[in-house]
């Protein structure tokens, strides 16, 4: 089953965090930004922090201070390319693998009666 904050369509993902959704799934666990840059991730095994930046539209300083608290968590990993030691990749650990899951799973609860409500007027 896919996460669903990897939906692709973003009007699904604005929706849900519109009207909080997210906020109320992942409480104090996390920070929305937090979970959809783990989703984002989780998405694609390892990313660089530039990709993040790009696909959130934000500077590479506001990813990389979420990222370093995600890092300090221990929820992402930063990995050197053993290539070229300037290149980093960041992944999930364990932990922010599990974590990530567990509350995508609790939003995929909460959402998918509204969902069927939806697919069944149509």
């Amino acid at each position: 089953m896919k996460p669903l904050v990897l939906i692709k369509d973003r009007r699904f993902f604005d929706v849900l965090n519109q009207y909080n959704l997210i906020r109320i799934v992942v409480g104090d666990l996390l920070t929305v930004e937090q979970y959809t840059t783990m989703g984002h991730i989780h998405k694609f095994g390892s990313c660089f922090s530039t990709q993040l930046a790009t696909e959130f539209g934000v500077n590479k300083s506001a990813i990389t201070s979420i990222i370093n608290r995600l890092v300090e968590r221990q929820l992402v990993e930063r990995n050197n390319d053993p290539n070229d030691r300037r290149t980093i990749y960041l992944s999930l650990t364990d932990d922010g693998k599990d974590l990530f899951l567990r509350l995508d799973r609790k939003l995929r609860e909460l959402v998918q009666p509204v969902i069927y409500m939806i697919i069944k007027r149509k």
